[in-house]
C-alpha cells in the first residue's frame, strides 16, 4: 500500500504557497504562525488503569500509553496522559518494541480509563471509518450493540491470546484476530448496500429567471457553473454541510444531520437577459473527472474538507484557526493528488492508512505540538490492518460516511433553460457532459467554440478548437531564407498553413512538422495554430482557470503558423499578450491545436 511522500513543514514553504493557493491561499499574517490553541475544555487529562486477565503475566510498568497529543509511562499500572476526556476518545497501551498490546475506549466525559481485554475489543471496533462518522447518539447506541453481542466474548478470547504471545495487536498475519472482529462488525449490521445515483446531487428551483441552490444536508461540497455561448459567466461552490448518521441504517442510506441545526446552505443567481444557459453541477468525486472546471473546484474544496474531518476524529481543535497552516495546506495538497486515482467507495480505510502515515511523518510543530507522532503512526498502522478484515466480510467496515455519501450520490447533472420575453423553459436536464471552454474532450481541452458567424458553427450541436494538454516542445520555425507562401494570419488557416509549411520546408524537427506529426488521445489531426488561433489560445489560457492545472497553462513565447517574410515568422507573446514577428531560425514552445 503507498503511502503519501510528506516534506517537514518549513522547508520548500514558498513551493506550498504554489500550490496551496489552489486550495486555501497563501496568506502571510500573524495567524498563519501563531495559530489558536485548543481551548482548555477541550484538552484535559485521561487517567487510568491497566487490567489484565489473571492469566497474563505482563509487568505493565513496561508499557506506555498512547493519546493523539502525547506519550506517557505507566507506572504501578496507572497511568496520566493529555488527551481530549470531552469527546469519544481511544488510546494505545505499547509493548517495549512499540507493537500495540491493549487499546482504551472511552465515552465522553468517563471518570477513569479501564485499559482491558473488553476495552480493546470495544476500541477496534469503533475506530474503523463507519464507526468513527456517526454521530454521539450513533457512536453510544453501536456501544451497547457491540457489548450485547455474543460475538465480542470471541473477539475477546482471541484478544488474551494474543496477550499470551505479547503478539502486536495489527500483526497483519493474525487472521484469527481479523475473523472475529469481522464477525463482531457483521453482528451489528455493517454491510452496506449499493446506490445507483439518479438525478442531481443538489436541489434547485426557480421563481422567473431567479435561481436558488440549496446543498441539502449533503457533507461533501458541489460546484455549480452557468454556461451562455459558451462561456462561463457565474459559478459557486455549496460547501458540505457537518452532518453525521444516527445510525447504521441512516449511514447505509447516506443520511445525516446537522448538528447545529442551522438551516440548509443556499445562493441564488438571476439569469440576466434572454438565450440559452446551460446549468454544469458537479461533486468533484474521483475517477469522474471530465475536464471541466467545477469538477477541478468540487474535488479541490472536497479534499479540504476531508482532509479536516478526518484530522478532526482524533484532534479535534484542527478546525479551530489551523486552515491556513502550511501543514494542513501539505495535508490538503497530497490528498487531492492520491484520491484523483482511487475508488473512494470502497477504499476508504486504504485513504484512511495513507493520510494519518503522512500525519504520522508531519514535523511536531506542525500542529503547534499538540499531536503525537507516534499514536498516528501506529493508527495508520490500525487502518492498514482494517483494509484486510473489510476484505473478509466484503467491504463493510471500510467506508466512512463522507465516502459513503459522496460515492452513492450523482456525481454531474447537465440542465439547459432557455430565457424568453415571457418565461423560463427548462429544455433538457442529463447527466451528460456539457461542452464548452475548459472540457477535457478528444485528446485535449476545449479553448475556442464556434458561434454562429464562422465557418464550422452547426446550429444545435458544439464545435470549436481544442488545445494539447502539454507543450509539444520548443523548436525553429523553419527553413529560414525560404519563403514557404500560402499562409493566413485569420482563423481557420493554422491546418492548411501547417500543411503548407510541411509541403514546402524539408527541414526536421521544425514546429509544423510537431504538430503534423503529433498523434494524441487517439487524434492525428493537430496542427499549429495560425496568428488570430493563437491569439484565441493565448486569451484563454491567461482568463480560464482551467489552464493553469495539469501543466496547461502557456507561459513564454510560441509559434503561430503564420509566416511574414523569407526570413520572420508570427510568434505570441503569453505574458502580455502580443504578437511580434521574429526570426524563423530561433527556437521557442510549440503547441498543438486541433477541429472538433
Amino acid at each position: 500500500m503507498k503511502a503519501f511522500k510528506v516534506l517537514k513543514v518549513g522547508k520548500l514553504v514558498a513551493l506550498f504557497c504554489i500550490a496551496a493557493t489552489l486550495f486555501l491561499g497563501c496568506k502571510k499574517n500573524k495567524s498563519d504562525t501563531s495559530p489558536e490553541q485548543p481551548n482548555e475544555e477541550e484538552v484535559g487529562i485521561i487517567q487510568g488503569r491497566i487490567v489484565f486477565p489473571s492469566s497474563v503475566s505482563i509487568d505493565p510498568n513496561s508499557l506506555a500509553v498512547l493519546s493523539p497529543i502525547e506519550s506517557s509511562q505507566v507506572s504501578n499500572g496507572e497511568f496520566s496522559v493529555k488527551g481530549y476526556p470531552n469527546t469519544f476518545n481511544t488510546t494505545m497501551v505499547t509493548y517495549p518494541d512499540g507493537g500495540v498490546a491493549l487499546m482504551g475506549y472511552n465515552a465522553p466525559g468517563e471518570k477513569e480509563s479501564v485499559v482491558s481485554v473488553q476495552s480493546t475489543a470495544l476500541a477496534l471496533a469503533m475506530i474503523n471509518p463507519v464507526a468513527l462518522s456517526l454521530s454521539t447518539e450513533g457512536k453510544s447506541q453501536l456501544v451497547r450493540d457491540f457489548l450485547n453481542s455474543p460475538k465480542l466474548a470471541d473477539l475477546q478470547h482471541v484478544i488474551t491470546n494474543n496477550l499470551h504471545a505479547q503478539r502486536d495487536l495489527f500483526d497483519t498475519t493474525n487472521e484469527d484476530l481479523q475473523i472475529k472482529l469481522g464477525e463482531l462488525f457483521e453482528s451489528a449490521a455493517f454491510k452496506t448496500t449499493d446506490n445507483t445515483p439518479v438525478g442531481s446531487p443538489i436541489t434547485f428551483n426557480n421563481s422567473g429567471r431567479i435561481f436558488t441552490f440549496y446543498n441539502g444536508e449533503n457533507i461533501f461540497s458541489t460546484a455549480v457553473g452557468i454556461y451562455k455561448d459558451g462561456q462561463r459567466i457565474w459559478n459557486s461552490t455549496l460547501k458540505g454541510e457537518p452532518v453525521f448518521p444516527t445510525s447504521i441504517l441512516e449511514f447505509k442510506e447516506g443520511k445525516g444531520s446537522s448538528l447545529s441545526g442551522a438551516s440548509l446552505y443556499s445562493i441564488s443567481y438571476t439569469l440576466p437577459d434572454v438565450g440559452d444557459y446551460y446549468f454544469q453541477i458537479r461533486t468533484g468525486l474521483p475517477l469522474t473527472n471530465h475536464g471541466s472546471l467545477e469538477y477541478q473546484e468540487a474535488s479541490k474544496q472536497n479534499a479540504i474538507n476531508l482532509t479536516l474531518t478526518m484530522l478532526n476524529m482524533f484532534l479535534p481543535f484542527v478546525k479551530k484557526g489551523y486552515t491556513a497552516l502550511e501543514c494542513i495546506q501539505e495535508l490538503t495538497i497530497m490528498m487531492y493528488t492520491y484520491i484523483q486515482n482511487v475508488d473512494i467507495s470502497s477504499n476508504t480505510s486504504s485513504i484512511a492508512y495513507t493520510f494519518y502515515t503522512a500525519v504520522a511523518d508531519l514535523d511536531e510543530t506542525c500542529l503547534g505540538g499538540n499531536f503525537n507522532n507516534k499514536y498516528f503512526r501506529l493508527l495508520g498502522k490500525a487502518f492498514g490492518y482494517f483494509d484486510r478484515v473489510s476484505a473478509l466480510i466484503g467491504g463493510s467496515m471500510n467506508l466512512g460516511f463522507y465516502a459513503r455519501q459522496w460515492s452513492i450520490a450523482p456525481a454531474k447533472f447537465n440542465t439547459h433553460y432557455k430565457v424568453n420575453a415571457i418565461d423560463v423553459e427548462n429544455v433538457d436536464s442529463s447527466g451528460e457532459e456539457t461542452l464548452q471552454i475548459g472540457t477535457s474532450y478528444q485528446g485535449g481541452i476545449i479553448f475556442y467554440i464556434f458561434n454562429g458567424f464562422e465557418a464550422g458553427y452547426v446550429d444545435g450541436e458544439v464545435h470549436g478548437r481544442i488545445v494539447a494538454p502539454t507543450d509539444q516542445g520548443s523548436a525553429k520555425w523553419g527553413c529560414i531564407g525560404t519563403l514557404v507562401g500560402g499562409t493566413h494570419s485569420e482563423r481557420g488557416y493554422g491546418a492548411a498553413n501547417t500543411e503548407a509549411i510541411v509541403a514546402g520546408c524539408s527541414q526536421v524537427g521544425i514546429a509544423a512538422r510537431l504538430c503534423a506529426d503529433l498523434e494524441l488521445g487517439g487524434y492525428s489531426d493537430w496542427y499549429l495554430p495560425s496568428d488570430d488561433e493563437l491569439y484565441d489560445l493565448i486569451v484563454a489560457s491567461g482568463l480560464n482557470a482551467l489552464f493553469t492545472v495539469d501543466g496547461t497553462k502557456l507561459s513564454g513565447l510560441y509559434w503561430s503558423s503564420t509566416e511574414d517574410t523569407d526570413t520572420l515568422a508570427v510568434i505570441g507573446l503569453t505574458d502580455i499578450t502580443s504578437w511580434i514577428n521574429t526570426n524563423k531560425d530561433n527556437t521557442l514552445n510549440v503547441r498543438a491545436i486541433r477541429t472538433f
